[in-house]
């Protein structure tokens, strides 16, 4: 049997119990939340709400007694009263609402509230009834309406006599009447906020319940899970170690170009044969190299010589002519000049990429100016800015920044990466060029608004040969060596160098790299 069946099947069986213990861990969690929701909004409104009531009737109370007070009109007395009046009223009715209020619940909460129903009716005959206190708070509901009803209609009758100058009549109303009235609703009220917290502790018990069978679902499904968690993963991994170990010696010999790799353990399932890939990769890899490095070392020492000799006798060609030529001829000499030039330099890069390989740099130290250094390689390179008419705009943190570092090999550095920046932009763009100071670091930056490098390329453009697809469609010639070597460069000096790209927008290269050797040692830069 292959692994990937075994796997399949031992995956579907896990999976399968995962998926029923999940879903019953929603039902109960779904039950929990609707008997919380249904809690907050009845219960703890209610008596939050009736304590809010009992404060409007103290009101309501003194701004009866401040009635039969001299002083203020009783116009202005009676106003105050007659809206504390109304705002007890408009509560009331709000409140009685909140008590008598169904919750509404989505279809999916009522299917899973049926089924939890159907499963615990088997087992759980003491779950409390949904309408316990309900008929005790429906009577005390209609008892303070009849006693509120009568305190409105005695309050009003007041104010009626008080503003028709009979006092003694509004007086006798209130101590006969109004004041036990009083006392009797602030009574019913107090009895109905004890009956509604009955009410809520039996519901926080319900949840109570419920939250404590979660947890056992929760627990036993987590012991269930992790039963099955190690018995499958003892299996896969007593099935997929084994040639693992091996496996990884021979990535680390090919990820320093040892390609002499011969794996022992190989298993008689995909592992398996994957190593005996990995064997014949490697085999063919150290065929490749080595052609390529012999087809290289080939290239670079048979096109050196004739190369000089063109040079030579370009040079004496065009002193033997002296001023005798024409324009068409010098024109000639330009061409050979120049492709000889470029022949040299693509020869002068690969020579140079053979000796970085594997990171064998020899580096000179000595002080250098780094913002120099960049405004002669822009001298250099000014002819190819101007033809392109591309703006370059420097921004320095100062007027020099003093290191000590390879002064040649970081030319080299800089050139080719200001060169691939007009190279690969359009003509009158714009390339931003940086230098700052971090002690005790100095990062570089390039940015240009290029053609831009594919995200999917990211990772290879630093290896060696490797070009973008992008770069390849436009007549830009190069050989794909110059940001290895590039790189190269700057990880020897200690550095690290970060690259963002966002293809038809532009390209941005950032240098990090220690101001000094003995900096670059103490901090544990130089590998």
């Amino acid at each position: 049997m292959k692994l990937k069946t075994k796997l399949f099947f031992s995956y579907f069986i896990l999976i399968l119990l995962s998926g029923i213990a999940l879903f019953w861990l929603i039902v109960e969690i779904r039950q929990l939340t609707t008997s919380l929701r249904t809690h907050v909004s009845k219960d703890v409104r209610s008596i939050i709400e009736i304590s809010q009531q009992l404060q409007i009737l103290e009101d309501l109370n003194t701004a009866y007694i401040l009635v039969f007070i001299p002083g203020k009109t009783i116009r202005q007395k009676s106003a105050k009263l007659e809206t504390t009046l109304n705002t007890f009223d408009k509560n009331w009715l709000q409140l009685k609402k909140t008590m008598q209020a169904n919750f509404s619940n989505g279809v999916l909460d009522r299917v899973l509230n049926r089924i939890y129903l159907f499963v615990y009716s088997w087992f759980d005959l003491l779950r409390p009834k949904e309408n316990l206190y309900e008929n005790e708070i429906h009577d005390l509901n209609e008892r303070v309406d009849v006693v509120w009803g009568k305190i409105n209609r005695d309050i009003r009758q007041s104010l009626r006599y008080l503003r028709q100058n009979r006092a003694a009549d509004a007086r006798y109303l209130r101590d006969v009447r109004v004041k036990s009235e009083l006392q009797s609703l602030r009574q019913l009220l107090a009895t109905l906020n004890h009956q509604l917290g009955k009410r809520g502790i039996v519901k926080l018990n319900e949840m109570a319940r419920i939250a404590r069978k979660t947890q056992f679902v929760i627990i036993g499904t987590a012991i269930l899970m992790v039963l099955l968690s190690i018995i499958v993963a003892l299996f896969v991994s007593w099935r997929l170690t084994r040639p693992i170990p091996a496996l990884k010696d021979a990535v680390n010999k090919v990820a320093i170009q040892n390609f002499d790799i011969r794996i022992k353990q190989k298993s008689n399932d995909e592992i398996g044969e994957l190593a005996e890939a990995f064997e014949q990769m490697s085999r063919r890899l150290k065929e490749t190299e080595a052609y390529k490095s012999a087809m290289l070392s080939q290239f670079t020492h048979e096109m050196k010589s004739p190369l000089g000799s063109i040079k030579q006798a370009t040079h004496l060609l065009e002193n033997s002519l002296g001023g005798k030529i024409n324009t068409e001829q010098s024109r000639f000499l330009a061409i050979i000049k120049g492709n000889n030039e470029n022949l040299q330099k693509m020869i002068t890069n690969i020579l140079h990429s053979a000796s970085y390989e594997g990171g064998r740099i020899k580096l000179y130290y000595k002080p250098m100016d780094i913002v120099l250094l960049i405004k002669q390689v822009l001298i250099y390179l000014s002819p190819m800015i101007q033809e392109k008419r591309i703006e370059v705009r420097m921004q320095f943190s100062a007027a020099k920044v003093q290191c000590e570092m390879d002064e040649d090999k970081m030319k080299e550095v800089v050139q080719n990466l200001i060169s691939n920046a007009v190279k690969f932009s359009d003509a009158g763009t714009t390339i931003d060029i940086s230098v700052k100071e971090k002690f005790p670091l100095v990062i570089l930056e390039i940015k240009d608004q290029g053609i831009g490098i594919p995200l999917k390329e990211l990772p290879y453009v630093f290896e060696r040969m490797y070009r973008a697809a992008n770069a390849k469609k436009i007549s830009v010639k190069g050989t794909g060596l110059g940001l290895y070597i590039v790189s190269q460069i700057v990880r020897a000096h200690g550095g690290k160098i970060d690259l963002e790209s966002v293809e038809g927008q532009g390209t941005r290269f950032r240098l990090t790299i220690p101001r000094s050797k003995r900096i670059a040692e103490e901090g544990g830069w130089l590998t």
